[in-house]
């Protein structure tokens, strides 16, 4: 497909990667279209992203982080596709591929447009399942949309898509799912998606994974008015849960310590219990998670331990 512009963003990264992309810039037919940014300092995923969002000059942006591959039809799908159904977002399909080659469905989507205000966002919070990728990557980004509302990367190291899509997800009025496969995930046991086994852990990063939940549930609260409010703390909460699991599940490795207190205190659920017992939707599950941030702190980590052990969170 012509008429594509490929950012390359140098994050001072210590590999050979920006020294290949040069020799693709100077030898490939399309070289030309090949631009490449240099940041002064390691700046991690999020500023090479909001790098992106700057200084994109096409109609559309795609992510592809480094580590993946995309069809050879990718662009051209989810391009034809939101011109034609005039999309703000439009998702594709995608495969993990293991180091062996083992290949197997990662997010196969079915094909849904939705349009309105609200109609992407019921469709998400509509229960706890994970119904549509928190990942960026996979994703064609409407530029305007993005520039008007001035949508910006969180300054996190991990996690930062997932508290972006909180953002850019109640504004959209039009997006489309598709089943098509576009994209390859390269599942590698030391990218940074991964944890990486280590004896010690600094603490701070146990504390970061706080303040990354504190992050998100302030997000939450900004959508105290709106109809899908229920099902959005809901979610939420899960994904807090799920980060208090990991720090219990290395609180060992931890280079200093985390209190009971500290953990109890990330499940504290940013509505009123008032709130919670008049959802229509989700209720039950939002009675139980703000439990968990009002029990004794001894008492809500024990319950918390062992629900992660029999979801397979804690091992």
């Amino acid at each position: 497909m012509d008429g594509i512009e490929i950012l390359a963003i140098d994050d001072c990264g210590t590999d050979a990667s920006m020294e290949i992309i040069r020799q693709m810039q100077a030898t490939h037919p399309r070289g030309n279209s090949i631009r490449i940014i240099r940041h002064d300092t390691n700046s991690g995923v999020a500023e090479a992203r909001n790098t992106i969002i700057r200084e994109a000059r096409g109609k559309y942006i795609f992510f592809l982080d480094s580590d993946d591959t995309i069809t050879s039809s990718a662009i051209s799908t989810l391009y034809h596709t939101a011109e034609t159904e005039g999309a703000e977002l439009t998702y594709g399909s995608s495969i993990v591929r293991e180091m062996d080659g083992k290949e197997y469905p990662y997010f196969v989507l079915p094909r849904e447009t939705f349009s309105g205000r609200y109609a992407l966002v019921n469709y998400i919070y509509s229960d706890l399942r994970q119904n549509i990728p928190y990942h960026v990557w996979n994703i064609l980004f409407l530029t305007s949309f993005l520039h008007d509302n001035e949508f910006s990367f969180p300054p996190f190291r991990t996690g930062e898509d997932v508290l972006f899509n909180d953002a850019v997800q109640p504004k959209v009025t039009k997006a489309v799912l598709l089943p098509n496969i576009t994209y390859y995930y390269q599942k590698r046991p030391y990218s940074l998606m991964r944890f990486q086994t280590r004896d010690t852990i600094n603490v701070q990063e146990a504390h970061n994974s706080i303040n990354y939940s504190e992050m998100q549930k302030g997000l939450c609260l900004q959508l105290r008015n709106e109809p899908y409010f229920a099902g959005k703390c809901a979610k939420t909460m899960k994904n807090v849960f799920y980060r208090a699991c990991g720090i219990l599940k290395h609180r060992h490795q931890l280079s200093g310590g985390i209190t009971d207190q500290e953990i109890r205190d990330m499940m504290r659920h940013p509505a009123t219990l008032m709130e919670i017992l008049n959802f229509k939707q989700q209720r039950n599950a939002n009675l139980s998670f703000w439990l968990l941030g009002k029990l004794p702190p001894n008492l809500s980590v024990w319950i918390i331990k062992n629900i992660g052990e029999k979801k397979g969170y804690i091992s």
